[in-house]
């Protein structure tokens, strides 16, 4: 979201709220740009880093374009075929299951916690640790934490 339509919708916020005497506090839409950049980022931004001589927007806006990138690079939607940063990390859960998240994500549905045993759906566990028959000793009074309504969910 641009910096722009932020510092907008932080002043509609104040201006509606603050007569019925809510205080609006936000972060800089300006830095909290720079930290989608950071989170989002990439390898390039190494050189970004690398570059920066003080904390300073002005600092930061000057590795930028000496890297030839600019924040709008890594702020915009991401294409649905866009390899992203993480994927070189073999985290044990499937490419399937990110994506059938994401899909869940978009719709504002909600993924229930990993049950306490006999799931492989999003393949980060082994069936050795999926299938242990003391699974219900190992979790103890964190049991109820996946409700007696869990319910395995299926990937598409």
């Amino acid at each position: 979201m641009p910096v722009e339509m932020l510092e907008a919708r932080i002043k509609y916020l104040q201006n509606r709220l603050q007569p019925v005497g809510v205080a609006v506090r936000s972060d800089s839409p300006t830095w909290a740009a720079v930290e989608g950049v950071l989170a989002r980022g990439d390898r390039r931004l190494g050189q970004v880093l690398a570059g920066i001589k003080k904390t300073t927007l002005p600092a930061w806006q000057q590795a930028l374009e000496t890297a030839h990138l600019t924040q709008s690079d890594y702020l915009g939607q991401r294409d649905k075929t866009e390899k992203l940063p993480w994927e070189s990390i073999n985290t044990g859960v499937s490419q399937a299951f990110f994506s059938w998240d994401l899909k869940r994500a978009v719709h504002n549905e909600l993924t229930k916690a990993c049950p306490p045993a006999n799931c492989l759906m999003c393949q980060a566990c082994d069936e050795a640790w999926a299938f242990r028959s003391d699974h219900l000793d190992t979790l103890g009074p964190n049991l109820g934490a996946y409700g007696d309504d869990f319910i395995p969910l299926q990937v598409d």
